[in-house]
């Protein structure tokens, strides 16, 4: 090491100090390297908790502890046993690094070894939510599955792309993607493979059934029409909140919600033959480019989000020599799902879900919020019965049927109306599969009837009661 890059490590070491933290994000290339070379790596791991186990990985959350006492992190640690067929891509994620290859939708490799059969990857820890979280956040509709469907297939395309023989990732599902500043980024590349032309199975069928292809479980040798099968099964998911383990066919995906342009869309590269299918995620990408979703939300950003897609779609095809004419990510920022514009009045749905969304408020943070209005709503009934049982002074002459209906109606129904829209739905869309397709607007409108209606009712049955 020159004198340089060794002053240089030495002020990274004192920067951090004795119980220092530094954020992983916070180093450049060069940097992250001098780092963890001051100091022998493979006992300078400690792991914070254990993510993922199964039979050939441990995914853990680790952190680097410096010479000095200092850390940095959080970082994901991956031991793979490589008897099982499986951890062969990190590999060549790794020569493709050191080559001097970016893969922006993959997270940063910093440390890969094998020791026998069992490899060792550590990566960078990609903070943002999961694109179930993000679906769950937003509500899933025909509109986010095309914006985030052109993303997502931008990202896969780059593995795809990127090698001599494809990466194939052979995972992909909601909980490998993480939404992070509203692109997404490809995770847990365990049982990924590289194609090879001689093969006509592959060697072990692994991956998560709603999403895994037919031929990953022995029909044939998987390829990037396996990832494109996938990728259909995504688009529907961010389209219905559900993973459509039925039949996908076009007919099917309209009654399930889909916008009939994107259910065909969906359909075809969701086909049981890959023959069937999009070739490649790129030509799935500018299928979705030529959409025009006519489901609400879709205001002019998202117009503009499609143009700059299609060239993207364009320019971000990899040359023959290996290089890539990618856009950078700070020009392709507009096609973030995220950026779509509610101008329209009628928009409200997505109104409130883009609101919702930039205050970020934790999913804690929510539930501790529903407790409170529940506790609330059970209080106010706990003193509804009360008064009826024991009237108080001023409502003493009531009719016991009017103060029956006085309290169902306006505190039972009325007021319960009025938690339920107030609380936060994240969780329960989750839980509750039919909440995720019901409209913010068409929420509001019932829950503002049945108040109206309990008081106006109320009312009546007052003025009738001589009240």
């Amino acid at each position: 090491m020159d004198t340089d890059s060794s002053k240089h490590t030495a002020d990274t070491t004192a920067t951090t100090g004795t119980s220092g933290h530094r954020d992983s994000s916070s180093f450049e290339d060069g940097e992250l390297d001098a780092f963890l070379a001051a100091t022998d790596r493979a006992d300078s791991w400690r792991v914070e908790r254990t993510l993922k186990r199964s039979p050939f990985e441990t995914t853990e959350l680790v952190s680097f502890v410096g010479a000095g006492g200092g850390t940095l992190g959080p970082f994901v640690r991956k031991r793979i046993d490589c008897s099982a067929g499986v951890g062969s891509a990190y590999e060549a994620l790794w020569e493709a690094q050191r080559r001097g290859r970016r893969i922006m939708s993959v997270p940063r490799i910093v440390e890969c070894a094998r020791t026998g059969e069992i490899l060792t990857v550590v990566t960078e820890y990609v903070d943002g939510s999961t694109l179930d979280e993000f679906v769950c956040e937003r509500g899933p509709s025909s509109t986010l599955a095309r914006d985030m469907g052109i993303l997502l297939c931008d990202a896969v395309a780059e593995f795809h792309e990127g090698f001599t023989t494809p990466l194939i990732h052979r995972d992909l599902k909601p909980s490998n993607i993480i939404v992070s500043n509203g692109r997404p980024v490809v995770i847990d590349f365990g049982i990924a493979r590289t194609w090879s032309k001689s093969a006509q199975t592959d060697t072990a069928y692994f991956g998560t059934r709603p999403y895994a292809p037919p031929e990953q479980y022995g029909f044939g040798q998987t390829d990037v029409r396996s990832d494109v099968y996938a990728l259909g099964k995504l688009l529907i998911f961010c389209a219905t909140g559900d993973e459509m383990r039925t039949a996908t066919d076009n007919g099917s995906l309209m009654e399930a919600g889909l916008d009939p342009s994107l259910a065909a869309i969906a359909a075809r590269a969701t086909a049981f033959d890959p023959a069937d299918r999009y070739r490649s995620a790129r030509e799935l990408m500018d299928a979705l480019c030529d959409v025009e979703v006519r489901s609400p939300g879709l205001g002019a950003a998202s117009r503009h989000s499609t143009d700059s897609s299609k060239a993207t779609g364009e320019r971000g095809r990899s040359r023959t020599d290996g290089t890539s004419d990618r856009v950078p990510s700070a020009e392709r920022a507009n096609t973030d799902p995220a950026s779509t514009n509610a101008e329209d009045p009628r928009d409200l749905d997505e109104a409130f879900r883009q609101a919702f969304s930039r205050l970020r408020i934790p999913l804690i943070a929510g539930d501790f919020w529903n407790l409170f209005m529940v506790l609330m709503y059970v209080m106010c009934i706990i003193v509804s019965i009360e008064n009826i049982m024991a009237p108080p002074p001023d409502m003493a002459d009531y009719p016991l049927w009017f103060l029956v209906l006085e309290h169902v109606q306006l505190f039972f129904i009325g007021y319960g109306a009025i938690t339920y829209l107030m609380l936060d739905k994240r969780r329960l869309r989750k839980w509750i599969k039919p909440l995720a397709s019901v409209p913010r607007r068409i929420e509001v409108a019932v829950c503002v009837g049945i108040v109206v209606w309990c008081f106006a009712s109320t009312v009546v049955a007052g003025i009738i009661a001589g009240i």
